[in-house]
């Protein structure tokens, strides 16, 4: 981890309106920061790795989140941990949330309950299919 600490270091640009550190490296289709950790063979989300270094692992359960909104950012000042559903709820409330705010909350409940396929669900609802996935398995729509 030494070695992605001292990447995270030099890697990343300071904004001077918003104290972001800006990732000048590997960016995720996501906007998200990536770097690759040869020590353990794997792909970082940067921010992660940025946490990581200054904090320790992760605990499990929690997730590392911007304060600030930038994807890109890993100025470990605007990084902070919380639940998954912490951070849905902390993108609903900013507005970043996308797909299934067009549904109620009685909709979804009927969704999970549907046993019919996915894409038959979805056609219904106006949804995609991945969108009835996620539904279904918690990792888009959770109460807050």
């Amino acid at each position: 981890m030494l070695i992605v600490a001292e990447l995270l270091e030099c890697c990343s640009m300071p904004e001077p309106n918003t104290g972001c550190w800006l990732w000048l490296r590997g960016i995720t289709g996501a906007g998200y920061g990536n770097v690759w950790d040869e020590e353990n063979e794997r792909w970082w989300n940067a921010h992660d790795a940025m946490w990581t270094s200054k904090h320790g692992p992760v605990p499990s359960g929690f997730e590392v989140m911007h304060k600030c909104d930038t994807r890109a950012c890993i100025n470990p000042a605007h990084l902070k941990l919380g639940t998954r559903k912490d951070n849905l709820a902390d993108m609903t409330t900013k507005g970043r949330r996308r797909g299934c705010i067009k549904l109620t909350l009685g909709q979804v409940v009927a969704i999970r309950a549907d046993p019919r396929s996915q894409h038959k669900i979805a056609a219904e609802y106006g949804v995609t299919q991945s969108n009835v996935w996620r539904i279904k398995h918690g990792r888009t729509w959770v109460e807050t």
